[in-house]
């Protein structure tokens, strides 16, 4: 009994943590494109369903982020620890997130912009 319910919080932690990640690449994504220049033939909204995954990165930030917390240790239960060192924890997923985005860059950058490129 107790053991479904850890992997019911588990579930549920992974899934907000999801959502947190997606709507942060989107906001990012948002941003990004509200102060790049308009230039000619540039549109601010995405003509395609594809754009709104591709853009934001959602399909690279999101497993990336969710890995890693996975495999840092993130979802397994710690009763008996201060909430200060989850804080450094997290931080410390976080920066180690964002490097492995920044290294996986050049392999995103030729599934984003491949279809850009022969138009």
């Amino acid at each position: 009994m107790v053991k479904q319910r850890h992997q019911l919080f588990v579930f549920l932690l992974a899934v907000a943590d999801g959502l947190v990640v997606a709507t942060a690449a989107v906001l990012a994504w948002l941003l990004r494109k509200s102060v790049i220049p308009l230039q000619d033939g540039y549109r601010f909204w995405p003509e395609s369903w594809e754009t709104w995954f591709k853009e934001p990165l959602l399909l690279f930030a999101v497993p990336i982020t969710l890995n890693l917390m996975w495999f840092s240790g993130m979802y397994k239960p710690r009763r008996d620890r201060s909430i200060w060192g989850e804080y450094g924890h997290v931080l410390r997923v976080s920066a180690v997130a964002i490097i492995a985005m920044v290294v996986d860059l050049p392999n995103v950058r030729s599934v984003v912009y491949k279809e850009q490129e022969g138009s």
